[in-house]
């Protein structure tokens, strides 16, 4: 899985103190962790970090020791914040620009940079130290009150390149030894319903007695209810915990084998909080599902451990029960992984994307050699070497409404559950349309970073996904990025909106334009708003048409000088700095005040937008870089002569979009595109945007046309990672989060295939693990609304209800009447999801037509299908209705 890793299996060397002293941490998996003071000891006294878990049936346990002064560096995983300084005072009181929250508490430090006055508020540029304040008081989430307020004194002035800088939270943690933490324990608490408040000290006691009692093997159930009476007085409780204490089941072990993992890593590196120091975890949930006798008899299979653990018949269920998963990611991969390890009957896979590699860091069904492949076809491949009897079916499509004749009805209701494992929002509220319709269990997960959260939705219990819906991510203004930026986030995404410009999106048009000229411009004709632009981009690159590494290089110092140097300038002509709005001067606040670039060829960032710069243009223009490719890049770039910058008077900017125009445009006519007759077999390539390829120069393009922007506006630089991970939109991963989420997600699974329909048993998870953090919450409960019909009856529908008109060749007079008829419904109309109209009470003159004719004329896709949704509104009793889904079969 990485061959960077040293692994050496110690068969015939059991732990000893000479071994234990060589490493930084040692794991005991699945050892009595009660049982191991003599090797805690060790550890200790070696100064080796300590990690004991067990995974116990139905639940498991984790024991963590740092020693008696761990060090953490980073508690909590956030990311720090830069905030605009706008008011200082002599009490403390720091007040930031309302564009971004400061995100301190009480106890946070910070530090300052670009401040006016006092200057000895600054540290230093150079970052090579921090002077740094304690935060004293959380005035709010844009205000704060700091330390040290005796340097706040004489004329306060942040001026407008002022910033307040957040730091990481460090602290040291003491750990007692195991031999005095097992009598006297410190627990991780979770938040979880109420009987499970004391859940920590009762498995405890029972983990403590069975290390003690079992033998071959085995525990004596009867005996540990009666000797565990004080401490646990749920009897069942016991018995089923003790009962599948020799068990092993696998979304335990991922549960616990993610979490324990993560703490080795916390030890070691100093980054996040460990648990402190006992961490108990149950499923509890699921005894009453196993019923009063449970056999846990092996069968001499493979899954016997689980057998152990839930029971033959609760085994053999799922031994019966097929999964539809929805995305072969990081999270896909680990639902594949869970699914052959439980045994599940049949699988269905789907994920249109190909293996990249920066996905074999979390996605461990894939190697190397799979690179390019589709991920759906190798995960089917690696599950059936997990388990060869389970029948896997994969598919490359995206499963949304184009691909409805791949995932058909009959399709939906032959998986017993199904697995959202998707990086979006839109696809996963298809599947849970798809769901709810098919009335198919999903298992809702994600992850960012330390973080994760999953959902159940259960047919005729809960609400759906798209019941719920988190708020919209906070774009950036367009005004704020084409001229006001005071964030490096903003400069990232100017720059990533360059790249593609330059050298995606007019060499499209210049490709287009070149290969069907007429096609184009007709086209083009009725993008009136675009036109202009198109037609400059198109007009330059014919005029300016590169045949070497020299032209290139020209192309780049020209652009240099509009983007950094006469933009700027002409920027300021537009809005001098002295200019008052309202009283108050335009450059303060949020407008940073730029100041232009020169070019120099000595300066590394300069020369480092210059050569990614004209080496993307020589790919985009098909011309060969050479070995020397960096000394003419040199020459041709300290020959270059600047033009002047020549002010225009007449250039208005537009503050609400960024949008530059002149008072008196120049028309734009025929002609104005200059021949092409002399470029008849040039091609241009577009550059496709791709992060993950080191020599390709998209980041390192990026990141230097990012970092000259921010030092036009004295904004603090980014290097190349973080510009890697904003602008390629990357989402912060971990394989130990992916591992334990979905090990929830599958005893969510194993709940619903055991056949509990008690809502409060079903649990909503969201997890942090880097500080750690553990919420579990009941699903909410599908909302409802009943309804009086004319005859007195009462009808209750859900979004679970749909109601089915089964008519062959059916009109849509028999629709209306058996809506009429059978629902007693007045029906005022009927349409398709589209919106377009089938029938309506004030027209009908299509009554007497087939549905399926008067659906093909209104744009429904009607070939291959049996079945057609439709919406209908209506009244009981003068009263409007909210009619479930109508299906009418065609």
């Amino acid at each position: 899985m990485n061959r960077f890793v040293d692994v050496a299996l110690l068969s015939d060397e059991w732990v000893s103190e000479n071994l234990i002293k060589k490493f930084h941490v040692v794991i005991f998996a699945d050892h009595f962790t009660t049982k191991l003071f003599q090797e805690n000891e060790w550890a200790r006294r070696n100064h080796v970090k300590f990690v004991a878990c067990e995974n116990r049936g139905l639940s498991g346990s984790i024991f963590v020791d740092g020693g008696d002064a761990h060090h953490i560096v980073d508690s909590s995983g956030e990311d720090t914040v830069s905030c605009i300084v706008t008011e200082i005072a002599n009490d403390g009181t720091i007040v930031c620009h309302t564009e971004k929250k400061h995100e301190c508490e009480v106890g946070s430090q910070v530090y300052f940079t670009g401040v006016k006055s006092p200057l000895s508020l600054n540290s230093p540029s150079d970052g090579s130290t921090k002077i740094l304040f304690n935060v004293t008081s959380v005035l709010g989430p844009f205000a704060l009150k700091i330390d040290n307020t005796s340097l706040l004194d004489g004329d306060l002035q942040p001026g407008s390149g002022a910033y307040l800088h957040t730091t990481k939270r460090t602290a040291v943690v003491k750990h007692t030894p195991l031999l005095v933490s097992v009598e006297n324990p410190s627990f991780n608490f979770i938040i979880d319903s109420d009987d499970k408040l004391c859940s920590a000290s009762q498995l405890h006691a029972m983990y403590k007695w069975s290390h003690a009692n079992i033998v071959d093997d085995v525990l004596d159930v009867d005996a540990a209810v009666t000797c565990l009476a004080k401490e646990v007085e749920d009897q069942a409780l016991v018995r089923g915990i003790v009962g599948s204490f020799c068990g092993q089941l696998n979304p335990l072990a991922c549960v616990i084998g993610g979490l324990a993992s993560q703490e080795a890593l916390k030890l070691t590196s100093g980054k996040f909080t460990p648990i402190d120091q006992w961490f108990y975890f149950d499923v509890r949930e699921v005894i009453p599902l196993l019923g009063a006798i449970v056999d846990r008899s092996p069968l001499g299979s493979r899954f016997d451990g689980q057998i152990r653990a839930v029971g033959q018949a609760l085994s053999g269920a799922i031994n019966d029960s097929t999964a539809f998963i929805v995305g072969a990611g990081a999270l896909g991969c680990e639902h594949i992984k869970n699914a052959a390890l439980m045994g599940f009957k049949a699988v269905s896979i789907t994920d249109m994307d190909t293996i990249e590699v920066s996905n074999l860091s979390r996605q461990f069904l894939f190697r190397n050699w799979h690179v390019g492949k589709m991920k759906s076809e190798i995960a089917a491949t690696a599950a059936a070497s997990i388990n060869h009897s389970m029948k896997i079916e994969s598919f490359n499509s995206k499963v949304g409404r184009e691909t409805e004749d791949i995932f058909t009805e009959p399709f939906w209701l032959k998986h017993s559950v199904v697995l959202n494992a998707l990086d979006n929002i839109p696809a996963r509220r298809y599947v849970d349309e798809q769901c709810v319709f098919y009335k198919r269990p999903l298992f809702e997960s994600g992850t960012l970073g330390a973080k994760a959260n999953s959902q159940v939705v259960i047919p005729h219990l809960t609400e759906s996904y798209s019941n719920s819906a988190d708020p919209p991510e906070k774009s950036i203004p367009l005004c704020t990025l084409k001229h006001f930026p005071n964030a490096i986030e903003h400069t990232i995404q100017w720059a990533r909106d360059q790249f593609h410009s330059l050298f995606v999106s007019n060499p499209s048009d210049v490709s287009e334009y070149l290969t069907n000229t007429t096609k184009f411009l007709d086209t083009l004709e009725h993008d009136q708003a675009t036109k202009p632009l198109v037609i400059k981009a198109i007009s330059e690159a014919i005029q300016n048409w590169p045949t070497s590494i020299t032209d290139c290089v020209v192309i780049a110092r020209r652009k240099f000088d509009e983007l950094f140097d006469h933009g700027i300038r002409q920027l300021l002509v537009t809005f001098p700095l002295d200019k008052v709005v309202d009283g108050k001067p335009f450059w303060s606040g949020a407008h940073k005040p730029p100041s232009p670039i020169v070019f120099s060829i000595n300066d590394e960032l300069h020369f480092s937008f210059i050569r990614h710069s004209a080496f993307l243009t020589a790919r985009v223009f098909n011309i060969p870089c050479g070995t020397d490719f960096d000394d003419q890049i040199k020459i041709a770039a300290s020959t270059f002569v600047s033009l002047p910058f020549i002010p225009r008077g007449d250039v208005v900017v537009d503050l609400t979009d960024g949008t530059e125009t002149q008072r008196e445009p120049q028309p734009q006519g025929p002609g104005v595109i200059p021949s092409h007759q002399h470029l008849q077999n040039a091609s241009v390539v577009p550059q496709e945007f791709e992060k993950d390829d080191d020599t390709n120069s998209h980041i390192d393009f990026i990141t230097s046309c990012s970092n000259l922007r921010a030092s036009n506006y004295n904004i603090p630089l980014a290097d190349r990672t973080r510009t890697k991970l904003i602008a390629g939109n990357i989402i912060p991963a971990m394989v130990t989060t992916t591992s334990l989420v979905t090990g929830l997600v599958m005893i969510e699974v194993l709940k619903y295939i055991g056949g509990l329909q008690d809502i409060t048993l079903y649990r909503n998870s969201f997890v942090n693990i880097a500080l750690p953090q553990f919420v579990f919450s009941d699903p909410v409960p599908t909302p409802a609304r009943s309804y009086t019909r004319p005859d007195e009856s009462v009808v209750r529908w859900t979004m679970w209800d749909r109601i089915d008109v089964d008519i062959e060749n059916c009109t849509v007079k028999q629709l209306v009447d058996a809506l009429t008829l059978e629902q007693q419904l007045d029906v005022f109309m009927i349409a398709l999801p589209s919106g377009k109209m089938l029938y309506s009470s004030f027209g009908k003159k299509e009554m007497n037509r087939l549905v399926r004719d008067v659906a093909a004329e209104r744009g429904a896709k009607i070939d291959g299908v049996k079945h057609i949704m439709t919406v209908a509104s209506g009244t009981f009793n003068d009263e409007e209705v909210n009619v479930p889904l109508v299906r009418v079969r065609l």
